[in-house]
C-alpha cells in the first residue's frame, strides 16, 4: 500500500476530528475575548506641533521634525518629562510617542496614553511644551546668527545716520536698509519656526477593535493547537496501527 504524503495525512486527520479543531477555535476565542472584556478603557492624549516646512527646507541649519521627534527618544528627555509629569521614567518610555509627518514633514503628533483622560491630555500636552523648547534649543545657533546679521544692519544704518558727513561712510543706506528688512523677516519666520497652540486631545481605545483583534489571535491560536492535536492523533493511531 502506497504511503500517503504528510499533506493529505493531515488533511484527512483534520477531516476526522474536525470536532477538535472546532472546539479548539471556540476555546480559543472564548479566551481571548473574555481577557480582554476586563480591560479597562485607555485615552490617547495627542498634541501636534506644527512646523513651517518652507522655512525650514529654505535653511539647511535648521533642525528639520524628525530631528526634533528623535529628541524625544532620548533618556534626558524622558527624565525631565517624568520630572515635570511626575511620572516615573520607565512609564514615560511606555506610554509616550511622539513623530513627524507629512509629505513634506511639517507636523510633530506628540502622544501619552493613560487610563485617565486628563492625565492623557495634560501629559501629552506637557510632552509637547518640552519638545518645542527642544526644537529652539537646537534652532538656537542659527537664530543667534540671524539675530547678530540684524544687528549689524541697525549698527550699519546707525553710523550712516549719525555720521557728520554720510557721503563719507562706506555703505549705501537704500541697500543696507533693504537687507536688513529681509534678514528682519527671516528672523521673524525662523522664531516660527515650530508652533504649538496648546489645545491637546484625546481619543479612548476603541473597545469594538480590541475584541475583533483578540478574536482573530484567537482563531489563529485555535486552528494552530486544533491542527496540532489531529496531526499528532493521527500519528499516533497510525503508530498503534502498525505496531
Amino acid at each position: 500500500m502506497t504511503e500517503r504524503s504528510w499533506p493529505v495525512q493531515l488533511l484527512h486527520a483534520i477531516r476526522r476530528d474536525r470536532w477538535i479543531v472546532v472546539g479548539c477555535l471556540v476555546v480559543a476565542v472564548a479566551v481571548a475575548v473574555g481577557l480582554n472584556l476586563g480591560e479597562k478603557t485607555t485615552y490617547q492624549g495627542q498634541a501636534t506641533i506644527t512646523a513651517n516646512s518652507t522655512t525650514l527646507a529654505g535653511n539647511a541649519r535648521m533642525a528639520a521634525p524628525d530631528t526634533v521627534a528623535a529628541e524625544s527618544k532620548t533618556s534626558e528627555f524622558h527624565e525631565e518629562l517624568a520630572r515635570v509629569t511626575g511620572m516615573d521614567v520607565e512609564q514615560v518610555k511606555t506610554e509616550f510617542n511622539a513623530y513627524a509627518a507629512g509629505t513634506p514633514l511639517n507636523k510633530i503628533y506628540v502622544q501619552f496614553t493613560d487610563e485617565d483622560k486628563k492625565i492623557a491630555m495634560d501629559s501629552a500636552d506637557a510632552a509637547a511644551t518640552l519638545l518645542l523648547a527642544k526644537a529652539y534649543e537646537l534652532l538656537e545657533p542659527e537664530l543667534a546668527r540671524q539675530r547678530a546679521l540684524v544687528q549689524e544692519g541697525k549698527d550699519a544704518i546707525e553710523v550712516i545716520d549719525t555720521a557728520e558727513d554720510p557721503s563719507l561712510v562706506a555703505g549705501d543706506r537704500w541697500s543696507i536698509s533693504r537687507n536688513l528688512i529681509i534678514e528682519e523677516g527671516n528672523l521673524a519666520l525662523y522664531e516660527e519656526a515650530y508652533v504649538y497652540n496648546g489645545s491637546p486631545s484625546a481619543k479612548a481605545s476603541s473597545r469594538r477593535d480590541k475584541l475583533k483583534n483578540a478574536a482573530y489571535a484567537g482563531v489563529l491560536l485555535g486552528l494552530a493547537a486544533g491542527v496540532l492535536i489531529a496531526g499528532v492523533r493521527d500519528y499516533m493511531l497510525r503508530r498503534a496501527g502498525s505496531a
